[in-house]
């Protein structure tokens, strides 16, 4: 999305604007979670294609959410280390 249109979003949301660009009125727009103007509609589209996805077990790995287990083992190290030999002359 261009920086434009961003605008054109943030003088809707404040009152400068009636409409946007595409045509979409406060009304149509929202904040996410992250603070961020954006249409109910694409908003809505996008939690119901996570959900699906979700249900299906094909979310790519940043957003699937990590088991914590209630036993904490310490992690062993490995101590190996590599030398570099360089030449000496």
């Amino acid at each position: 999305m261009t920086r434009e249109h961003v605008r054109h979003k943030n003088e809707v949301w404040s009152g400068e604007r009636k409409k946007t660009a595409s045509g979409l009125t406060k009304k149509d727009l929202m904040k996410n979670k992250n603070g961020q103007i954006v249409s109910k509609k694409k908003h809505k589209k996008g939690k119901e294609l996570y959900r699906m996805m979700k249900k299906e077990g094909k979310l790519a790995t940043p957003f699937k959410k990590k088991s914590r287990s209630k036993s904490k083992s310490p992690k062993k190290k490995s101590k190996s280390k590599k030398k570099s030999k360089s030449k000496r002359r």
